[in-house]
């Protein structure tokens, strides 16, 4: 519950304008870009698999139209290359994959009802709906988000909208 996220996204939420508030730029424009990976997952289908062999290929932005699920124990993104996972629907993680980077999602759902212990560094951000479970895990990580800002130019942090405990 963050005044200034939440101004932004408007009630009821739009993703569209979190986004554009979080990106400096509107949703479609970053689904544009030369730099944004696309991954068009069915919905009911594990996303995991691409968004890894992506990585490996180099690329560290994506988008999932329709949403999408992460269902394995495997690592997406490092510390060294965090990723960025935007959707304007459903991201869904059970099981324990691990994740470093930012998650977008209109709806965010970690290990909701699997028990699982998703691990997440760097930070999520859902407009309608955030469930978490399970021995989840989400630790916001500055330094992640700042090399993930530097890789990516794509975003920008809302002032005042985190402090870390000294």
């Amino acid at each position: 519950n963050d005044p200034p996220l939440a101004s932004a996204a408007q009630t009821p939420c739009k993703v569209e304008a979190l986004f554009a508030h979080i990106f400096r730029q509107s949703l479609a424009t970053y689904a544009r870009s030369p730099l944004t990976r696309h991954v068009p997952c069915p919905i009911e289908a594990d996303c995991g698999p691409a968004l890894r062999q992506a990585h490996t290929l180099g690329w560290r932005v994506f988008y999932l139209p329709q949403g999408g699920q992460l269902r394995s124990g495997e690592a997406l993104g490092s510390p060294d290359a965090p990723v960025a996972l935007v959707t304007p629907g459903t991201l869904t993680l059970t099981s324990a994959p691990s994740v470093h980077g930012l998650l977008v999602a209109n709806h965010a759902h970690i290990n909701a009802s699997d028990g699982g212990a998703a691990r997440i560094r760097g930070a999520a951000v859902s407009c309608s709906s955030h469930r978490q479970g399970g021995h989840s895990e989400l630790a916001h990580d500055a330094d992640t988000l700042t090399r993930l800002r530097e890789i990516t130019q794509a975003y920008h942090p809302v002032p005042g909208s985190w402090r870390d405990a000294p």
